[in-house]
């Protein structure tokens, strides 16, 4: 059996002096269940906190402070899961999810220690892709900063060109790809390609453009041209979605 420390749910109900699994708690009670089972703790009104015995009550602690690209994020979800097995494939034993506060900041009070898996993400358009592993151990740990990027793409191109990188006299062709997304409620980024979109291609005069300089997105969200290069040297080329401008990054041409 272990010793779990769960809301109070009731209106009356004493603190009994447990020390709270996550800072901010409400008062607290405390309620023994089976090991291996599961309890629910209401972390903040927002909040809902899952605690197993593979979690804790330990006397280690998690946290550190989630940044994008403007800084510390508040109201960014923080899922927290503790990894048991093998090194080269763990399995999470259990999880639990945190809300960063005005600061950015998060933190689990009590929890064993050993290995988590870490990551941040705040709807719609803010995720950390790849997740963190850091061990933990008794007493407070080195915080363990969480880095989001911006996932939004409303009307974003991206452009590659064939051959890469084009030769001097010969055709290549330029390809925009359009795309819409975000993050879901489970900071998956999704992204959508986006057709019937007008997208402009200019130049710089060291390449020509033999088709249509304006060209529709087709159903994959692709919109071609097809270039020639005719001096080498790098290319500045500008594509515009919508009457939203944006330069293209493409590798210079060369003479073979």
């Amino acid at each position: 059996m272990v010793v779990l420390a769960a809301a109070a749910l009731a209106a009356g109900c004493n603190d009994s002096g447990s020390r709270p699994g996550l800072r901010g708690a409400p008062a607290t009670v405390s309620t023994t269940v089976p090991v291996g089972s599961t309890t629910t703790v209401a972390a903040s009104p927002r909040t809902v906190v899952t605690i197993s015995s593979e979690l804790g009550p330990g006397e280690a602690r998690i946290g550190g402070t989630v940044t994008g690209p403007e800084g510390p994020v508040p109201g960014a979800t923080v899922r927290v899961e503790r990894l048991v097995g093998d090194d080269a494939a763990p399995t999470a034993a259990a999880t639990t999810t945190v809300e960063s506060g005005a600061d950015g900041r998060w933190g689990v009070d009590s929890v064993n220690g050993g290995r988590y898996r870490l990551r941040a993400w705040r709807p719609p358009d803010l995720a950390q892709v790849t997740a963190v592993v850091a061990f933990v151990t008794i007493g407070e740990s080195p915080p363990v900063d969480l880095v989001m990027t911006r996932h939004s793409a409303e009307g974003r191109a991206t452009t590659a060109v064939s051959p890469d990188p084009p030769v001097v006299g010969q055709s290549a062709i330029i390809v925009v790809s359009v795309a819409s997304g975000g993050v879901d409620a489970e900071g998956v980024v999704r992204t959508q390609a986006r057709q019937g979109l007008s997208v402009t291609l200019g130049v710089s005069p060291n390449v020509g453009v033999t088709t249509p300089t304006i060209v529709e997105t087709d159903a994959a969200g692709n919109a071609g041209f097809a270039i020639l290069c005719t001096q080498p040297g790098p290319i500045v080329a500008l594509v515009t979605v919508s009457s939203v401008a944006q330069p293209a990054p493409l590798p210079a041409c060369v003479v073979r």
